[in-house]
């Protein structure tokens, strides 16, 4: 089963859909938007941005039910590979010129708070997502003083660990003029999956590093080949599949 955003009721609601086909289900009926959709490891929940009341995060049971608010603000929610907590993020769009505030709220639990500010304050921009441990999260933009790179910062605290990306990998995205955008782990953390931009096409692309000293040691690989867009990457508990969406 995948979750959606869909407009074919006149407006943003989520739906999910059987990939074996049968007709989909509407999970959400706000007169709001409600988009940005992301399972709970379990499958029970789907946590989302909703436009509805000034806006913020909500969290519903996958097959509809009651809808309860973990936060008033915030944008691309991420649950963690536990399912103990969620990440998002301060910004609806990612620029060039800001890096976002980051947070984490429990689907359960207290008022979201603060993650990273002192790390992240560092970045003239940074995408960030979950590392397959649950315990980290990885940063992949433009540093301040060090330049572009990936790295990966322990929740906890702790200092990054920046990936070294191997001869071979550096011309290669050299070569192709990749731009990285949205990006996430395979369950397995030897690879990340990602939305690159190569002369003006964005298609899915991947990385595979190695899953102890984080380096980027072969790709990238594209993996889809059409006109695009595509984006908004989503890969199945077991890391096998991979969806996403195309815009024609």
């Amino acid at each position: 089963v995948f979750a959606y955003s869909s407009d074919r009721g006149g407006n943003f609601d989520i739906w999910v859909q059987l990939v074996n086909g049968g007709d989909p289900v509407q999970v959400t009926n706000s007169p709001a938007h409600d988009w940005q959709p992301h399972w709970s490891p379990d499958g029970t929940y789907i946590v989302f941005r909703s436009e509805r009341e000034g806006g913020g995060l909500y969290v519903v049971p996958a097959l509809g039910g009651s809808e309860r608010r973990i936060s008033t603000f915030g944008f691309r929610p991420r649950w963690s590979p536990d399912g103990s907590q969620i990440l998002f993020s301060s910004l609806a769009l990612q620029t060039a010129i800001l890096a976002p505030q980051v947070y984490l709220v429990s689907p359960d639990g207290p008022p979201p708070r603060e993650v990273l500010s002192e790390t992240l304050a560092q970045f003239k921009f940074v995408r960030v997502a979950w590392h397959p441990d649950g315990q980290r999260v990885s940063l992949c933009g433009e540093h301040r003083e060090l330049g572009w790179g990936f790295w990966t910062v322990p929740l906890a605290g702790g200092s990054p660990v920046r990936s070294e990306i191997t001869k071979p990998v550096a011309e290669q995205l050299k070569t192709a003029r990749l731009e990285i955008r949205e990006y996430l782990w395979a369950p397995s953390g030897d690879a990340i999956y990602f939305e690159g931009v190569s002369r003006d096409v964005r298609n899915i692309w991947k990385v595979e590093l190695d899953p102890v000293t984080l380096s980027w040691k072969a790709g990238p690989k594209r993996l889809t080949a059409g006109p695009g867009p595509d984006g908004d990457i989503a890969l199945s508990r077991d890391g096998k599949r991979l969806a996403y969406t195309t815009r024609r």
